[in-house]
Order: structure tokens, then C-alpha cells, then sequence
């Protein structure tokens, strides 16, 4: 099976109240692309070091959304794959956290 492709990516605040699937968390993702199907391994996603966590998959395979536990380095290139992590050309700066 072929590897999903990322097209665009933001970083948001989450609410710093909200306990969303065992938070608080530093980052929320949202990722839109296509190929994001449920397979027998899990989706996996790093921004540089961090993980994302609590990764939910879009319908139709169109992108995910999760959360990172602390805030990566700037600079970081966010990762995503199955059984193996690929960069993509998706760079984190946190001056664009919306």
C-alpha cells in the first residue's frame, strides 16, 4: 500500500481547561491530505521528537487530527506513516500556531 500524502497542515492552541483525550496538551494538529485508511498498524506522527497522540482519522482517508504532549523545536518536520515514519515538507514554527 502506498504511503499517505500530507498537503497542508496548522497548529492550534488547544483550550488549556480541556482534558480531550487525556490532556492538557501543548499542541493540537489537524493535517488534511488523502490516504489516511485504517489499516492493521496504527497511524503514527511526530512533529521532530514529539509525538502525536490521541490521533483521530478524518472520513475518506482525508487527513487526521491529534495532539502533542509538549512543544516541539521550531523547525521541526512533521512525520507520518504506518509501519514507517516519512517526512513530509510540513515545517513547525511557533510563530504560525493559530
Amino acid at each position: 500500500m502506498a504511503q499517505p500524502t500530507v498537503d497542508s497542515a496548522t497548529f492550534q492552541s488547544p483550550d488549556p481547561a480541556s482534558n480531550d483525550y487525556g490532556g492538557p496538551w501543548a499542541l493540537r494538529i489537524v493535517v488534511q491530505g488523502s490516504g489516511f485508511v485504517a489499516r492493521g498498524l496504527p497511524l503514527q506522527a511526530t512533529v521532530g521528537p514529539v509525538p502525536v497522540l490521541g490521533i483521530f482519522r478524518f472520513p475518506y482517508g482525508a487527513g487526521f487530527a491529534g495532539f502533542l504532549p509538549t512543544l516541539p523545536p521550531d523547525g521541526s518536520v512533521l512525520s507520518v506513516g504506518y509501519e514507517q515514519l516519512l517526512p513530509t515538507t510540513i515545517v513547525y514554527h511557533s510563530d504560525a500556531v493559530a
